[in-house]
């Protein structure tokens, strides 16, 4: 029995993961709007989670960083993930906008 509730405990978060990660590649761009929360300044990615270009339209805050999405169905997707998910996810934004061959040497 301990063994079944630790293999349920471990496929959980795999299963929204994959939930997640279905649903945001198969977003479209549809009438998006902004989070009350994120009116101003600059998100900090140019790429939606999904890969795609933000619209500029729909953005979110994030632990004081405004985040871009291409369409409300990402934001959505994003809304929906874990703390430790979202945080993932910004990391991998950020990253992704600012490569490592943009450092100085």
């Amino acid at each position: 029995m301990r063994m079944f509730r630790s293999l349920i405990l471990a496929l959980v978060p795999a299963l929204v993961i994959l939930t997640v990660s279905i649903m945001l590649p198969g977003c479209a761009t549809d009438k998006a709007t902004q989070s009350s929360a994120a009116t101003s300044g600059t998100a900090i990615n140019s790429m939606c989670v999904c890969g795609k270009p933000v619209d500029g339209k729909t953005y979110t805050t994030y632990n004081g960083q405004k985040i871009g999405f291409c369409c409300q169905k990402c934001l959505d997707g994003f809304n929906a993930m874990t703390d430790a998910q979202k945080k993932d996810a910004v990391a991998k934004l950020a990253k992704a906008d600012h490569p490592k061959s943009d450092h100085p040497k």
